[in-house]
């Protein structure tokens, strides 16, 4: 369902009602749920088994490969055909270092992610140590909010802004999922004030859209509570699912390059996603083998 939320976020389509272009503004909710469900699952695989080197090779094994075979390609027509620069610049984009340095988000994720899967087994340790470490995603909100409310800089923006709700996601598995069963009634008005909240600040005050990350909190634990699906329903979704991070890879880049040849938006939208859809099992499914036959 995330990623159902995040390709529709994506796509480059305007609706003649303003209602659905609201609704379309804050599914980038969908990564929010992704990165809570994975600071919950990758907890537990690590605290099943807390070899570290094993945690840290299937989590880069499962990333980085399909990123440089997407990427490589990408940034050689973007650095190399359009705008004839240098190997090195090229390099520089592929390694990421156009975020770190430069704040690029033209794929924010990957490095995110990354840095994420580096600190989780720590922040585990450290937990269950010391279980003061738990207010940590809390106090990282207030020291963000106050940097928006005050206009203060913030290098690495989207590395910070979810990195909360991450963590909130280890806790959950941590204190064995207490916080998610609030009652629902609780969670559902929480819910509904933060996504008026949502709008009042994207339409009103712009400049501190940052918090709207921190409203999605409460909307993504609700609809984590209270989600359920039937039997073709999940089918569709879990296929979806198995094919995430090439569906996030592939969709915008493809949208892109549809767009010099398709006018119509809606047409545009639809065949991003089917031939994304497409592509991305093809490449799930093809860096599958070769890892298969890697470790046979």
């Amino acid at each position: 369902m995330a990623i159902c939320m995040i390709l529709f976020f994506h796509s480059e389509i305007k609706f003649k009602y303003e209602s659905l272009n609201i609704m379309k503004n804050i599914c980038d909710i969908g990564v929010d749920i992704f990165m809570l469900l994975s600071g919950f699952s990758l907890a537990n695989s690590y605290y099943k088994n807390l070899n570290l080197i094993l945690f840290y090779k299937k989590r880069l094994i499962r990333i980085v490969p399909t990123y440089l075979v997407v990427f490589s390609l990408v940034y050689f027509y973007d650095d190399i055909i359009r705008y004839n620069t240098t190997i090195g610049k090229y390099l520089y984009d592929l390694f990421c270092l156009n975020f770190f340095i430069d704040g690029s988000i033209y794929i924010w994720f990957i490095p995110v992610i990354i840095v994420y899967y580096i600190l989780l087994p720590l922040y585990v340790k450290l937990y269950c140590s010391y279980r003061i470490v738990g207010w940590l995603p809390y106090i990282l909100i207030i020291i963000i909010v106050n940097f928006l409310v005050f206009s203060f800089p913030i290098k690495l923006f989207f590395l910070w802004v979810r990195m909360p709700i991450f963590l909130i996601g280890i806790n959950l598995f941590l204190d064995n999922e207490k916080n998610l069963f609030l009652d629902k009634i609780f969670l559902f008005v929480m819910a509904i004030c933060a996504i008026v909240l949502s709008y009042i600040i994207l339409y009103n005050y712009p400049v501190m859209f940052g918090i709207k990350y921190f409203l999605y909190i409460p909307i993504v634990l609700w609809i984590i509570s209270v989600y359920k699906t039937g039997k073709i329903y999940t089918v569709l979704l879990t296929f979806l699912g198995g094919i995430t991070l090439e569906l996030y890879l592939l969709h915008e880049r493809i949208q892109w390059l549809l767009d010099n040849f398709v006018s119509n938006q809606y047409i545009l939208c639809l065949l991003a996603i089917l031939l994304s859809i497409v592509l991305a099992t093809i490449l799930h499914k093809g860096m599958s083998y070769i890892f298969d036959k890697l470790s046979a």
